[in-house]
């Protein structure tokens, strides 16, 4: 099993776009980067996603299934974190806790789909597999956390059908995942990362209509966010003029 660091590593030599190399000279280094290493920082940011909800669900939901599905994850989790995802992915039948085996993410997301700590699970193992670059299966778990009730895992699973959707070379529709994820975000910068996401695929898609729509909403509605140069950035890529 290859350590998550290595996983980025490889990604970020692997990815790259030559169709926008002629414009990096108006874009700065923050921008370079999110364009070429898309992939890790969109597992990053479902990754904290992700276990936001868990804690906020440890906290907060007291009925006895999701007790029981709490307890399950509090087990596994720490798997995921370390790296180890085959195992978190699996479950380690080599330990147990009061008798019971370390149940996996995939397990857990199974079986308790209709519960909240469920939909977390399926947000950890759709990133597991899109990590792995297995985007089918990404796919199926992402949409299974996007059908939660709370918003935060919603955002969550939107933002990782967008990025199977840019992965495949489907840019449009990851353009459109990237919108919904922000339609559900509940802070500025948070919305302005996936509406900046949103605006690169249109972007790349040809649609430069649609990416200065979006450069300049960023630009307008969230002025004090680490987005707002880079979607002035965009905007002199494309053309536009900066009013």
């Amino acid at each position: 099993m290859k350590k998550r660091t290595e996983l980025e590593k490889e990604n970020y030599m692997n990815e790259g776009d030559s169709s926008v190399d002629e414009a990096s000279e108006v874009r700065n280094p923050a921008e370079n980067f999110i364009q070429k290493y898309s992939k890790p920082i969109i597992i990053v940011s479902i990754v904290v996603i992700a276990l936001v909800a868990f804690l906020l669900y440890m906290r907060y939901q007291a009925n006895e299934n999701e007790i029981k599905v709490a307890t399950l994850m509090t087990r596994i989790v720490p798997y995921f974190q370390a790296g180890d995802f085959d195992k978190a992915l699996n479950g380690d039948p080599d330990k147990t806790y009061l008798g019971e085996k370390v149940l996996g993410l995939k397990h857990i997301a199974d079986e308790y789909q209709s519960t909240s700590q469920g939909k977390i699970a399926s947000l950890y193992v759709a990133t597991i597999y899109a990590d792995k670059a297995e985007y089918d299966n990404a796919m199926s778990y992402f949409e299974k956390a996007s059908k939660s009730d709370a918003n935060i895992i919603q955002m969550g699973g939107m933002a990782g059908i967008a990025s199977v959707h840019e992965q495949k070379g489907n840019l449009k529709e990851a353009a459109q995942n990237y919108q919904s994820a922000a339609e559900l975000a509940e802070d500025d910068n948070t919305k302005s990362r996936y509406s900046f996401y949103a605006a690169l695929c249109f972007e790349k898609a040809g649609d430069k209509d649609k990416a200065e729509e979006i450069f300049r909403t960023i630009i307008d509605e969230n002025q004090l966010t680490e987005f707002t140069p880079l979607a002035k950035a965009g905007l002199i890529r494309i053309g536009t003029i900066i009013e």
